[in-house]
């Protein structure tokens, strides 16, 4: 096992990821200051995100909390999940901005993916469904209800449709 450098992580790209099976075992080996060998522990980070071959893919969906998330660096855009989702090759990468709510989320998923099969067009799917999410909880919840609900979601698109 190799040490952990001192301080944080440097590279915003070993800074964003997604927690597998056998994560938890990697974040206590990173509390005692041991590295696992990274092709087994249970981390996805954006790095080795960027390096899959997802060509053709044509729709990525990360629909937990702040998944668009990442580190804004100038003339470089925002390294984190989404640049190593697009680098990897995804057409339509679905991401949010902020927590989420599960139920509602549970919901606008189910229109979204209905509406995005039909069509064939993942852009135009989520803003109408974002759309129609905003008025029904505009009316039932609220201005800031609607807005934090349905306003998470984003999505980055290479142009293509399905």
């Amino acid at each position: 096992m190799r040490e952990i450098p001192k301080g944080k992580l440097i590279n915003p790209m070993h800074r964003s990821g997604l927690a597998l099976a056998g994560a938890q075992t990697t974040l206590e080996a990173w509390g005692r200051g041991e590295v696992p060998a990274s092709e087994n522990d249970g981390i996805l980070t954006a790095e080795e995100v960027g390096t899959l071959n997802l060509a053709g893919t044509w729709l990525v969906t990360l629909s937990a909390c702040e998944t668009a998330s990442g580190q804004a660096r100038a003339g470089e855009g925002v390294l984190g999940l989404r640049r190593g989702f697009i680098q990897a090759g995804a057409q339509n990468l679905l991401m949010t901005l902020w927590p989420i709510s599960d139920d509602t989320t549970v919901e606008i998923m189910l229109d979204f993916y209905d509406r995005a099969f039909k069509t064939g067009n993942a852009p135009q799917a989520l803003a109408d469904v974002q759309r129609e999410w905003l008025v029904k909880l505009r009316k039932d919840k609220g201005l800031l209800t609607a807005v934090n609900r349905a306003g998470a979601f984003i999505m980055s698109s290479q142009g293509r449709e399905k």
